[in-house]
């Protein structure tokens, strides 16, 4: 199903309801402080900031209209709004089974990013979080083990 232009308008406005007024969460303190004095405002949501309509207005025009991915075997695929669709393997936070959920383990991580590089209608692998490393690490030692386990291209977490 193609979406309207009403529909996307729709999905814009709510977009910048969300960020202008629960915001978005940024752990670190110093990054949180350098998007205030760049016109961010902190949030009622604890550890983050929101981010007025006029400010996601001016950074989304200077956004660049394509962007370029590569994997480790040399292909490449631009990205823009007439380009190529591409499918990301997405960041998962738990393994459902048996009617109920845990934590992704490092070890589900690696399983995962395996099936992800065997699929050819997967194009890139995105970092998630891996709840048997602390959170200051999780990011580094999920980029380690996709590296490791996929010639994708690849997109680290971020928290």
């Amino acid at each position: 199903m193609i979406l309207s232009n009403g529909d996307r308008e729709k999905i814009n406005e709510c977009s910048i309801e969300i960020l202008s007024s629960l915001g978005v969460k940024v752990d670190s303190d110093v990054v949180r402080e350098r998007m205030v004095k760049c016109g961010a405002k902190p949030s009622p949501v604890e550890n983050a900031v929101c981010l007025p309509e006029d400010i996601v207005k001016e950074y989304v025009e200077k956004a660049p209209s394509s962007v370029k991915f590569e994997n480790l075997d040399d292909e490449s695929v631009t990205l823009s709004p007439k380009g190529k669709t591409v499918f990301w393997a997405s960041n998962a936070l738990y393994i459902i089974e048996d009617r109920g959920k845990r934590d992704l383990t490092s070890s589900d991580f690696v399983d995962l990013t395996r099936i992800a590089d065997s699929l050819e209608n997967v194009h890139a692998m995105v970092g998630t979080n891996l709840s048997d490393y602390p959170p200051q690490t999780r990011d580094f030692v999920g980029f380690r083990l996709m590296a490791e386990n996929t010639r994708k291209h690849l997109r680290p977490g971020s928290r």
